[in-house]
């Protein structure tokens, strides 16, 4: 809450995410949720205003139920034209999208129904993705972060931890989709790979989140899927496939810190 000392009574008030706290203790998760049957420590809120992408946190997408894409703007400025010039046959394209500088475009299809309009016959297929990859700018997103521990690396790293990240991520408003990520020890960038002493790199195909439903019980399941060594151009192993499975207790017990795990093989025919 802000207001003006010459006029207190005048009091505006805004949303300040930085400030929240979190009662954990007097919090009750549902009973089939996936905080109550996964093994989850809630760890905080992220919120980008439009600065910063989810994906600049590193976090590797997982396919689940809800999961989607983040909502993006789409806004040409001075700089979007002035970086166009330097775009071989894009600067007949500038004084006409001149119309269109300041426009806040919130889907991708009308950004580019006003793009053809505007530019007319010159606006080629090359040069409009150019355009709507220079103009997106994603829109305001809050996220729950969550760690989730793995056990440990062995007696040779004393007590010290394997622990991965899991965020769940939205746009703020009606019809926002979910965006669901894990970040492993080692992982950068978003890619579904861990780097290994900086020449060996753990990749995986996919990752999933699976949602389990058996006689009334519901449990969720976490797929590390097509998992392979690659070193330069060599992939092991080169004729199979090896998946790794995460889950929590489906009973959801009250301490709910059991994590179980299967890993298996499969050689290609």
């Amino acid at each position: 809450m802000s207001f003006r000392v010459d006029a207190p009574q005048a009091r505006t008030f805004a949303f300040d995410s930085g400030q929240l706290a979190f009662d954990l203790k007097r919090s009750n998760p549902r009973r089939d949720s996936l905080f109550a049957k996964f093994p989850l420590k809630f760890t905080g809120l992220l919120y980008g205003s439009g600065d910063k992408t989810i994906d600049s946190f590193g976090y590797m997408p997982v396919k689940s139920p809800i999961s989607g894409k983040l909502r993006s703007r789409f806004v040409i400025t001075d700089a979007v034209l002035q970086n166009l010039g330097t775009v071989a046959g894009a600067s007949t394209l500038i004084t006409p999208l001149q119309a269109l500088v300041g426009q806040d475009f919130l889907d991708q299809a009308s950004f580019v129904a006003a793009l053809r309009v505007t530019a007319g016959a010159g606006l080629t297929d090359p040069l409009q993705k150019s355009i709507v990859k220079a103009a997106q700018t994603p829109q305001s997103w809050y996220a729950l972060t969550f760690n989730l521990e793995l056990g440990s690396l062995g007696a040779l790293a004393g007590r010290a931890g394997f622990v991965a990240n899991l965020v769940f991520a939205w746009n703020p408003g009606a019809g926002s989709k979910f965006f669901v990520g894990l970040r492993l020890p080692g992982s950068t960038g978003g890619k579904r790979e861990i780097s290994l002493q900086g020449v060996i790199k753990l990749v995986f195909k996919s990752i999933d989140l699976v949602v389990g439903r058996n006689e009334g019980r519901i449990s969720y399941v976490l797929k590390l899927k097509n998992i392979m060594l690659k070193f330069l151009v060599l992939s092991i192993p080169p004729n199979g496939r090896t998946e790794i499975i995460l889950f929590g207790d489906p009973a959801g017990t009250a301490e709910n810190n059991q994590l179980g795990w299967y890993a298996a093989y499969v050689k290609d025919q």
